[in-house]
């Protein structure tokens, strides 16, 4: 992957994702049956991930991806510990794309990596579920989407307000009239004022157990810096998308949830 940059990316992917359900296509699923999950990026949100889909009536976890070591082995061991059994972890998303027991991928991963994974795994025949934001920038969402429209699987985008059982009734009632004519509906996020400067950072040397390379993966190779990893990284653009594609991904998907129930807004 130390050749791949952005450019190459976009010019090799122009193909691929619309919002969805969570089960493979062109399969049958009994009673019995449950979709096969890989976690990719396993860290922070993927830990939510792993308890959303693991062990559960229709979905279990069969592998786990995530470029460091360290953390991949901690997250295998947790499960391994709570169900009695360990999922196959890789280092690398296309080799648990290759894996037949995989149905379908759940990403979490840094922001630039959303697109291509997603649209590496919809190639791969797999659904998907991916975190917010969708994408790093707009037109890599509209890839993704243009491929997935040509497929039979099917992406689901992660924004949880719209699972979330207090905003699904909290919209009803809206829907419903509760809080009379709505003219305007806005989001906000409280967060930012609780940011602290990350400081000067100078480049250093990747830990062993991290593959710097592949966390870069499709953004431009840059030196590492122990502000990106594991978090930091929403800071930077080649990575992330500031407080914005954070947590103003959720308030402004509340403010459309309302504009999109209620026709006043229309």
């Amino acid at each position: 992957m130390a050749e791949m940059n952005r450019r190459t990316f976009m010019g090799t992917t122009a193909k691929a994702v619309l919002v969805g359900g969570m089960m493979a296509q062109g399969r049958v699923f009994g009673a019995n049956d449950r979709v096969g999950v890989a976690v990719v990026g396993v860290n922070g949100r993927g830990k939510s991930h792993i308890d959303g889909f693991g062990n559960k009536p229709d979905s279990d976890i069969v592998g786990m991806v995530d470029v460091d070591s360290n953390v991949l082995r901690g997250r295998i061991r947790e499960f391994s510990r709570a169900n009695g059994r360990s999922p196959v972890g890789y280092k690398d998303i296309r080799e648990a794309l290759a894996d037949k027991n995989v149905d379908a991928v759940s990403i979490a991963t840094p922001n630039h990596w959303h697109s291509l994974g997603a649209i590496w795994a919809v190639q791969a025949g797999k659904d998907v579920y991916v975190e917010k934001p969708l994408s790093h920038n707009v037109y890599e969402g509209r890839q993704l989407a243009n491929l997935v429209a040509k497929s039979d699987q099917i992406v689901q985008h992660g924004t949880q307000r719209r699972s979330e059982q207090n905003w699904l009734r909290d919209i009803q009632l809206i829907h419903n009239g509760f809080l009379g004519k709505i003219h305007m509906a806005k989001g906000f996020t409280y967060k930012t004022g609780n940011r602290r400067s990350l400081g000067l950072n100078p480049d250093g040397t990747a830990p062993k157990h991290l593959d710097w390379t592949n966390w870069q993966g499709p953004a431009k190779d840059k030196p590492f810096k122990k502000s990106y990893v594991h978090y930091n990284w929403h800071w930077y653009w080649e990575y992330g998308n500031g407080e914005t594609g954070n947590q103003g991904v959720h308030q402004m998907d509340v403010a459309d949830q309302i504009r999109s129930f209620v026709p006043a807004l229309h």
